[in-house]
This record gives structure tokens, C-alpha cells and sequence, in this order.
């Protein structure tokens, strides 16, 4: 995956949740921009996520899919 990809869905507006796929088979829930930092470079991610100070942190070329969450029917934003 590319790093200007990356970029741009957690820049979106109006930002979309989404699940980082990685190649090692684990999946990170992107749920709002405020949620994650990057290197100077961006090839590395930080994204804090689920209760209390869960986090991982993501390495951009190990990304092997972006998957928009899709929202729950009858939710409105």
C-alpha cells in the first residue's frame, strides 16, 4: 500500500472509519483521524484504538488492504 493512500483516507473529509488489513493477517480499526500519528515520513503509524490505552503501531508497507467499515442501517450521521 502506499503512504499517499494511507494519507489519504485518514484526511478524508468527510472522514469514513476504516480496517487496515496487514499482511500478517492482523486488522487495525481506524475509527477517527484524532486516533492516529505518523512518522515524519508517514511510513509509520501509530493508532490508539478500543478502551483504555490499546494501540498498535503499523509500518505503511505491511498494509496490504484499506476496507471502509460500513455503518449500522438506520444510523445517522
Amino acid at each position: 500500500m502506499t503512504i499517499e493512500k494511507v494519507r489519504e483516507m485518514i484526511h478524508a473529509q468527510p472522514f469514513a472509519p476504516f480496517i487496515a488489513h496487514l499482511a500478517d493477517g492482523r486488522k487495525v480499526s481506524i475509527n477517527h483521524p484524532d486516533f492516529v500519528s505518523s512518522s515524519q515520513t508517514g511510513r509509520n503509524l501509530h493508532v490508539s484504538h478500543g478502551p483504555g490505552d490499546a494501540s498498535s503501531f503499523i509500518d505503511v508497507v505491511r498494509v496490504a488492504d484499506l476496507e471502509l467499515k460500513s455503518s449500522p442501517r438506520g444510523k445517522r450521521r
